[in-house]
């Protein structure tokens, strides 16, 4: 509370009488503050104690304001102030919804419409909300915050009306663009290739040489005003550092990156890399190279590409930078508690290094057109955050589709949704209901500490017809009982379960992804091989060259698949090599260098289209073949997609038989097994795969939308007899069982995913 003297004379024996109302409007506590004279324009902060054991709730407290004036005569002054009891949280799975700013501008502050949407995000299932600050958008975007400007009381605003909803925030930092502070111009630090030009961006924008240390420097003196304001208050949790900003990076070579690449390394950019430009080789030019698909460890050409990534383009040095800002001005109590967060944590080459040293890492997914694909790029985060030894994994789902790729526009189809005809300028509708709920049940089946979805626009109507778009109101329906029914009341158990340690390994190969540009590097859809293997109830873990080379790194592997590995250094090949000689299997497609030779081989995965089939006669022979009704074209294509992936897993599982067998199992490669484990009890999570064309997006033959009805087994290993029940936990409850060959056995029966 903050007192300003506006006379000209002092004020003499001042009084501060407060009186304490809860949320039910009684009296509980009264105060007096006795106050020293206030002297003319005189600012006094006042602390009243305030009685804090009460129910969660807002209340009142009442306060006279009482004193002599210049003439001696007495007077008070009355006023109300409104104050909050935010609920404790108890220990649960994060829930998170990010981007809940597009909503939440100081303006929305100020105007009371955050109380109702907080709300509404709590009523949903979340316990946190995530999004940037607004601040770009005054005056002060450039520059350090104004701590007694608007956007200042703005954010202290929502940060108190997302407490009293009783649930928190997490806290984006924004990237200043502005470089006056610097005493530079932005053409003075533009990232320039070996031409002298400026390397533009994808947006055919100049990008700065983030690496300058100036950078950094300006970071953490941002964060730690940023942080002065809003750091201590109870309801931020944690801050994401500079999301996505990464990804557009160009390399520089006019400048400072090149000045320290020589002087970090003793060596010089090779022109080739230079020439190009990019953050990956000319995968023509490495064939030429290269063409065994065996690199030496110490290639000049790769040695470049591990500096620029494990931190040479400046990002992980700026973003410690600003974490350490953060850190230094936060309340002592605090600090062990508050984590950093680094998204997207693999959008870049598989290389320990790339996921920076936050306490956190996240990557998203799309749950489409693969529900099942979110196994992938929580893998790859794990495999990541080993650079970091106690390193945790978020991982977050979208809740949009990109209609473009699953119900377009321009696509001619009978009898069209009506959401389709209601909102035809729609680019993100809502992802469909059973996808949504498949993918995250995928999503916690990993034992990820955190998880977040995106895209409040789809599950919340904000009248919005061409972006976020409320196209499906049984998504908000959907999604809210799975947040509510599942996730909350299991949310403790889920984060107390380890998983089963994995031995089966999918090797993700930086030689490759710089070399091959195959894979997930910089962009796209993630780990198809994830799904590939999982689809075979193989349950894979995903490793990384560092962890290949390192002592015992593949110690409890049996069976190592090299998915699209065409480029291995020799260190890798040999390796893989002494893994074969003890017995370990290698699954690979044809895309193996020719040093090494695969036990079983595979058809090579990927998340392209479907072959384009040559047609109508084509296609009615496809149809009947797969016995099916298929409505178009598209229809039998995605279909058949679906029954060959399903076909390949099945045919690895069947190469695999009597080498290796799982530690669960399932009678179908569409029941997807997900191994846990509390000390030595195993969990298991079963997906049904299991889906078909609905009337939603369905019609337009693109994804299989509709979970249906499905019923098999699943096994777990047990040869000591040491299970003697069974139980079903999303919905409680014993469960039958029997015993066949050394496993449990265990009837399942599915109504949806």
């Amino acid at each position: 509370m903050e007192l300003t003297c506006r006379s000209t004379r002092p004020i003499d024996e001042p009084k501060l009488v407060c009186e304490q109302y809860d949320a039910d409007g009684a009296l509980v506590k009264t105060s007096e503050l006795t106050l020293g004279s206030i002297l003319p324009l005189e600012v006094r902060k006042l602390y009243p104690v305030l009685e804090t054991r009460l129910r969660p709730g807002p209340g009142k407290l009442k306060v006279v304001f009482s004193g002599k004036n210049s003439v001696g005569t007495p007077f008070a002054k009355k006023y109300t102030f409104e104050y909050g009891i935010g609920a404790r949280q108890a220990p649960t799975m994060p829930v998170i919804h990010d981007g809940y700013w597009k909503n939440w501008s100081h303006e929305t502050v100020n105007s009371g419409d955050t109380n109702d949407l907080a709300r509404v995000a709590a009523d949903f299932g979340y316990t946190h909300v995530s999004g940037n600050s607004d601040r770009y958008r005054y005056a002060d975007w450039g520059y350090l915050p104004d701590p007694r400007g608007p956007w200042a009381w703005g954010m202290l605003a929502a940060y108190d009306e997302v407490l009293m909803a009783g649930i928190r925030r997490i806290q984006g930092m924004m990237l200043q663009k502005s470089t006056n502070w610097m005493g530079r111009t932005e053409e003075e630090l533009w990232a320039r290739g070996a031409d002298g030009k400026f390397n533009p961006d994808p947006y055919d924008k100049p990008q700065l040489e983030m690496s300058e240390p100036a950078f950094a420097a300006y970071m953490r003196k941002m964060a730690q005003e940023e942080a002065k304001i809003y750091g201590a208050h109870p309801a931020l949790t944690h801050m994401i550092s500079m999301s996505e900003k990464r990804d557009r990076l160009i390399p520089g070579y006019g400048g400072g990156e090149e000045r320290r690449y020589e002087t970090e390394t003793g060596r010089k950019i090779p022109e080739a890399v230079k020439k190009l430009g990019k953050r990956q080789f000319d995968p023509k030019e490495a064939a030429k190279l290269f063409p065994d698909g065996v690199v030496d460890d110490d290639d000049p050409h790769l040695a470049y590409y591990r500096w620029y990534w494990a931190g040479g383009d400046g990002w992980p040095n700026m973003v410690a930078a600003a974490n350490d800002g953060v850190r230094e001005v936060l309340p002592a109590a605090k600090r062990d508690s508050f984590q950093f967060i680094w998204e997207p944590a693999v959008r870049c080459p598989p290389l320990w290094g790339c996921g920076t040293a936050a306490e956190m890492i996240n990557q998203w997914c799309y749950a489409h057109p693969e529900p099942l694909n979110i196994a992938g790029p929580s893998e790859e985060c794990f495999a990541m955050a080993e650079g970091h030894p106690g390193q945790r994994v978020m991982m977050s789902n979208q809740i949009i589709i990109y209609r473009v790729y699953v119900a377009p526009d321009g696509m001619k189809i009978d009898n069209p949704p009506k959401w389709s005809t209601d909102f035809p300028k729609a680019r993100f509708p809502g992802v469909p209901p059973d996808v949504l709920m498949e993918s995250t049940w995928a999503m916690i089946a990993k034992p990820v500490e955190a998880i977040k979805f995106h895209g409040w626009g789809c599950i919340y109507d904000t009248g919005n017809e061409d972006f976020y778009v409320y196209t499906n109101p049984e998504v908000a329906t959907s999604h809210s009982r799975m947040l509510k029914e599942i996730i909350a009341p299991l949310g403790p158990t889920l984060l107390d379960l380890k998983r089963v340690s994995p031995d089966v390994a999918v090797l993700e190969s930086f030689t490759t992804a710089i070399f091959g540009q195959t894979g997930n590097t910089c962009g796209g859809w993630t780990a198809p091989s994830v799904t590939f293997a999982q689809r075979a109830r193989l349950d894979p873990k995903v490793v990384y060259e560092e962890k290949v080379l390192s002592p015992g790194g593949l110690d409890g592997v049996k069976v190592l698949y090299l998915p699209q590995c065409n480029y291995l250094t020799k260190k890798v090949a040999a390796a893989v090599r002494d893994f074969q000689a003890q017995g370990g299997i290698v699954v690979a497609d044809a895309k193996l260098p020719k040093a090494l030779k695969a036990d079983v081989t595979v058809p090579e995965v990927s998340f392209d289209p479907p072959p384009t089939l040559d047609g109508d006669e084509q296609v009615s022979k496809l149809e009947a073949e797969l016995n099916r009704n298929a409505k178009s074209t598209a229809h039998a294509k995605t279909r058949r997609a679906k029954e060959l992936m399903v076909l390949n897993a099945d045919n690895l599982r069947k190469a695999l038989a009597g080498r290796y067998e799982p530690f669960a199992d399932s009678s179908s490669a569409e029941l997807v097994t997900f191994n846990r484990q509390w000390g030595d009890v195993p969990y298991l999570f079963v997906v049904n795969d299991k889906r078909d064309f609905g009337d939603y997006v369905g019609p337009w033959g693109r994804l299989m939308e509709k979970g249906q009805p499905y019923a098999g087994w699943v096994t777990v290993r047990d040869p000591e007899k040491r299970v003697a029940a069974v139980y079903e936990l999303s919905k409680g409850g014993e469960v039958p069982f029997r015993r066949e060959g050394g496993k449990v056995k265990v009837d399942v029966k599915f109504t949806t995913c």
